[in-house]
């Protein structure tokens, strides 16, 4: 059975990837649709759903940081008029698939509960370490593709100890010109506010620019005691996508307390703090000035070579980020804080964490298999831009190309195996 003619795909865009979606549905063997996220909260005269439960309602606020603050009468109203229109849009267009980005905000949280009731296939385009590949997901669960890099390239990149391929180097200019970006972001959606704009995406991004003082985490680096288990913590990213939607933290939700919990009840463990490059300089100052006086933490420069401080420390701890690809092939534990299993662990051998805290993965030949097979499993080839312009989104032209035939092979297959 071919994706052409009798496949209706609804693609969810966002003011800057719009163009993107565009772009890849022309190359693409379907009828598109398109329906931008903002138009959700656009309310209407019913937004009364009768399967939409109180249990989806704290879900979805628990795991969206902007309802997490608002009254919650608020968040109920914004989140059933969302779900009343998503609803509408899923039942008019009846679409057989939804492609958007991976689940990270309450619409698409919202969408991807939907398409679940109504038996449409949700896929969230997710990028993955490797240069040339993505993969899909919603919340960063395991999905089979059967499409991605042979054992050789894999081994290849982590033996020439390769960062992911979005990675990109902090320096002082890259960290003055982010700062300045960001305040030119500020004055647009403060604009945007004051001209009566209260969509998802303005009231963000002023929450964001509303946390208080930020600024680039003070380096503290010094000698290490040998009596401590040192475990290197690179720092992730920490709007919603990875932190609240994949890997929610209980109970207050909020990255940075669930570390500083963290770094209290580990006293016997030194944690080598390095800070995400594309965060130097957002960092709160409340959570700096934490990390400055912990006894048991040590703040590295972004400059310094996350395999140096590997081969330094005897585990290396995260909750979604890929430096466990990284631990594990450079023949470290990776220390997971959370119950949640990282895709490419899928199926891995686990022992409990330090002092009962998530689990421990080894870098046995067992899990090493294990984890090749689910890299070269859960891939496609393509690629999506995580590169943010001060209002859009730039692409890889000749990696949206092969998306287009990889999401082409990939959909023919969902419904071949029907």
């Amino acid at each position: 059975m071919l994706v052409s003619q009798n496949k209706n795909i609804l693609f969810l865009t966002r003011p800057w990837n719009h163009a993107f979606f565009v772009k890849l549905s022309g190359q693409m063997n379907c009828e598109p649709w398109f329906l931008k996220e903002n138009s959700l909260e656009k309310s209407g005269d019913d937004f009364y759903c009768s399967d939409l439960k109180e249990n989806d309602i704290d879900e979805i606020i628990f795991c969206c940081r902007l309802l997490r603050i608002l009254s919650r009468d608020e968040a109920d109203l914004l989140i059933r008029v969302s779900y009343a229109n998503a609803h509408k849009k899923l039942t008019s267009v009846k679409p057989d698939v939804v492609i958007s980005l991976t689940v990270d905000n309450y619409h698409l949280d919202i969408f991807a509960r939907i398409c679940k009731k109504l038996n449409v296939k949700f896929l969230g385009l997710c990028n993955c370490p490797f240069p040339g590949f993505i993969r899909i997901t919603e919340r960063g669960e395991a999905t089979i593709s059967q499409l991605g890099p042979d054992a050789r390239f894999i081994n290849d990149f982590y033996e020439s100890k390769k960062r992911p391929a979005h990675f990109i180097e902090a320096s002082k200019t890259k960290v003055w010109l982010r700062g300045f970006n960001y305040w030119l972001r500020k004055v647009y959606y403060s604009m945007l506010s004051l001209f009566g704009d209260v969509s998802y995406h303005t009231q963000v991004n002023i929450l964001w620019h509303k946390r208080g003082k930020v600024g680039v985490l003070r380096e503290t680096r010094s000698s290490f005691d040998e009596k401590k288990i040192i475990a290197l913590l690179p720092l992730q990213y920490t709007p919603e996508c990875t932190i609240d939607y994949w890997a929610p933290v209980a109970p207050s939700n909020s990255y940075e307390d669930f570390l500083q919990n963290l770094i209290r009840a580990n006293k016997d463990v030194t944690f080598i703090v390095k800070e995400h490059p594309m965060y130097d300089g957002q960092r709160i100052s409340d959570f700096d000035t934490f990390l400055t006086q912990a006894q048991n933490c040590e703040v590295v420069n972004t400059g310094v070579s996350t395999y140096e401080l590997m081969n330094a420390s005897d585990v290396s701890a995260t909750i979604t980020g890929t430096v466990a690809l990284e631990s594990i092939f450079s023949n470290k534990p990776t220390w997971l804080l959370t119950s949640t299993m990282p895709y490419y662990f899928d199926g891995c051998e686990v022992e409990p964490g330090h002092n009962g805290i998530g689990h421990i993965v080894n870098p046995s030949e067992k899990n090493l298999k294990i984890v090749l097979a689910n890299l070269r499993g859960m891939m496609l080839p393509g690629a999506i831009s995580l590169k943010r312009r001060f209002l859009s989104y730039g692409w890889d032209s000749q990696g949206l190309d092969f998306l287009a035939i990889s999401l082409n092979t990939y959909i023919e297959g969902l419904f071949r195996n029907e």
